[in-house]
């Protein structure tokens, strides 16, 4: 009895130990490193070189906030955006920093149109507006794992933060759109680093 009892304990034992190896085999398996176009995302938005823009505000509405009031002024403020270089462009050559003008302030987007994703470092509402100034479907707004834990920078205090804090897609056709950017609860500061890919 003592010998089955012995026998027992061992391939409990081992059952165990190998239970234990196979979840962490589980956990361990997948992606582990930052892939594209994230990964060169992260670079352009760590780097010290960016096109400087501010944020437009209608004059028209800046006091007195309506869509309406857009609705009336939105090809020409566009048109106004755009001369004034205050767009960002798709592609992943460039990254901007956006300097707020108000809590709900515009630029100008450019995009070659199909699949698009807006990455940026700061959280701020920000929505991508059609011709009928209505916001383009948000698809995904998932930030991959491996984009937070592979892409971070040292704060004030010398702790490491995901650079990468918004990462969205949508699909929009080739064209110039306003996109309007709303300062949140969880905004911090009036600027952000941003490239569309």
């Amino acid at each position: 009895m003592k010998k089955i009892s012995k026998i027992i304990k061992r391939t409990v034992s081992v059952l165990i130990i190998l239970l234990f190896f196979g979840a962490c085999d589980i956990y361990s398996g997948g992606e582990k490193t930052i892939t594209e176009p994230d990964k060169s995302v992260c670079a352009l938005l760590s780097d010290s070189v960016f096109v400087n823009i501010t944020s437009g505000t209608p004059a028209d509405i800046n006091k007195a906030w309506t869509d309406t009031a857009l609705a009336d002024i939105a090809a020409s403020f566009l048109d106004s955006l755009v001369v004034d270089s205050l767009f960002m462009e798709q592609g992943n050559t460039t990254a901007y920093k956006v300097t707020l003008s108000a809590d709900t302030s515009f630029i100008a987007v450019k995009l070659k149109g199909g699949k698009i994703t807006l990455y940026g470092t700061n959280q701020v509402s920000w929505s991508i507006l059609d011709s009928g100034l209505q916001p383009f479907t948000l698809e995904n707004d998932l930030m991959p794992g491996t984009t937070v834990a592979g892409c971070t920078e040292l704060d004030e205090d010398e702790k490491s933060q995901p650079v990468i804090r918004m990462r969205e897609e949508y699909t929009i056709p080739a064209g110039t759109y306003l996109m309007r950017i709303i300062k949140n609860d969880q905004t911090k500061g009036g600027t952000f680093r941003s490239v569309i890919n």
